[in-house]
C-alpha cells in the first residue's frame, strides 16, 4: 500500500469517517496478486491503491461488500463500538457456487473515539491525559487563552481557544463523548445548549446533581423546550463511575472508565445512578457533649448541604 494511501485513510479516520480496506489473500488469476488492496472511504468515491484489482466485476463486488459493513456499522446505536467480529469478513470470489478463484479480506477501520473537555480548567489536564492513554482523540475547548493553552495538553489532539457555542460541528459526532466542566453556571448552561441536541451519545456534567438540575432548567428555557427522554438519558451527572475515588487523577480514572462503558453497552455503578448523598460520611452530624453546668448554650449547629 503507498504512502498516498496510507494518508487518505489516516486523513478519513481523523475526519470521523470510516474506512473499509479490502486485502487479496488469495488469487489463483495471474493478474491479481495476493497483497493487492482496495480501500473504500464512507461518503467518498472509492479511493484505491491500485486503479484495480484487474477485474472491474470483482472490484464492484468487493465495493458492495465494503458498502455493506460501513452501512452495518453506521447502524449502531450512537456510542456503540462495533464488535470484532463485525469489523472483519472473508470474501471468496466469484461469490456464486463453485471454485472461488481468489480469497479476499476485508476490515473495517473506525475512527478513533473523541473526548471533548469543555472547559479547561485545573481538573482538565488529568482527564485528558487519562483520556488519551485510553485511546481516545482528546479535544480541548475554552474561552480564556490562557487555559487553552497547548503546553497545557500535550496529549490533545486539538486545543481551541472558544466559547461552546463556537464549537465546529464536526466535533460533535456520534462518536465524541463530551464533558462539560466549564465551573461556570451560564457558560455551563451554553455549553450544555450546544451539545444536548447534537448527535454526542455521552454528555458528562461536573458537579453536584442538584447544580446540574438547575442547569438543565435554564437549557430548557433557552431552548424553548422540554428536553426529550432521548436527551436526558445521554446526560450524565454526577459524573464517573462510583469507585470512590476524590483526587484529580481518580476522578478522571473514573469518568473515562465511564465513558468506555457507554461506548461498549457494558453495565457500570454509574454515579448518576446513586441514590442518597453521594458522601454520607460528611452528612453525619458531630456528637458533642452536653454542655458543663454554668457554660453558655451552644450555638445553633450550621446546616450541611446535601452535595449529591
Amino acid at each position: 500500500m503507498s504512502h498516498a494511501v496510507l494518508a487518505l485513510i489516516a486523513q478519513a479516520l481523523q475526519g470521523g469517517r470510516r474506512v473499509c480496506v479490502a486485502t487479496v489473500i488469495e488469487s489463483t488469476r495471474q493478474e491479481v496478486a495476493p497483497g493487492g488492496n482496495l480501500v473504500f472511504i464512507e461518503g467518498r468515491e472509492r479511493a484505491m491503491a491500485a486503479s484495480s484489482l484487474g477485474n472491474p466485476e470483482l472490484d464492484r463486488a468487493v465495493g458492495r461488500k465494503a458498502q455493506e459493513m460501513m452501512a452495518t456499522a453506521g447502524r449502531r446505536p450512537a456510542g456503540r463500538a462495533m464488535p470484532s467480529r463485525e469489523r472483519m469478513a472473508h470474501m471468496f470470489w466469484p461469490e456464486s457456487p463453485g471454485r472461488p478463484e481468489m480469497r479476499l479480506f476485508l476490515e473495517l477501520l473506525e475512527p478513533p473515539p473523541r473526548l471533548l473537555l469543555v472547559g479547561a480548567g485545573q481538573d482538565a489536564p488529568p482527564l485528558c491525559r487519562v483520556g488519551a492513554e485510553a485511546g481516545f482523540d482528546v479535544l480541548v475547548a475554552d474561552h480564556r487563552p490562557s487555559y487553552a493553552e497547548r503546553e497545557r495538553f500535550p496529549g490533545a489532539r486539538e486545543v481551541l481557544c472558544a466559547g461552546p457555542s463556537s464549537l465546529p460541528d464536526e466535533w460533535l459526532s456520534p462518536a465524541t463523548f463530551a464533558v462539560v466542566m466549564n465551573h461556570h453556571l451560564m457558560r455551563d448552561v451554553e455549553a450544555l445548549c450546544r451539545l444536548v441536541p447534537s448527535p454526542v451519545p455521552y454528555v458528562g456534567v461536573l458537579g453536584p446533581r442538584r447544580r446540574t438540575e438547575r442547569l438543565l432548567a435554564r437549557v430548557e428555557r433557552e431552548l424553548g423546550r422540554a428536553l426529550t427522554a432521548e436527551e436526558l438519558t445521554r446526560i450524565y451527572s454526577p459524573i464517573g463511575l462510583d469507585i470512590g475515588g476524590e483526587s484529580p487523577a481518580a476522578i478522571a480514572v473514573g469518568v473515562v472508565a465511564e465513558i468506555l462503558a457507554v461506548r461498549y453497552g457494558r453495565p457500570a455503578p454509574h454515579l448518576r445512578d446513586r441514590r442518597g448523598p453521594l458522601h454520607p460520611d460528611r452528612l453525619e452530624p458531630l456528637t458533642r457533649p452536653g454542655p458543663a453546668e454554668g457554660d453558655p448554650p451552644a450555638p445553633p449547629a450550621a446546616a450541611v448541604c446535601d452535595t449529591a
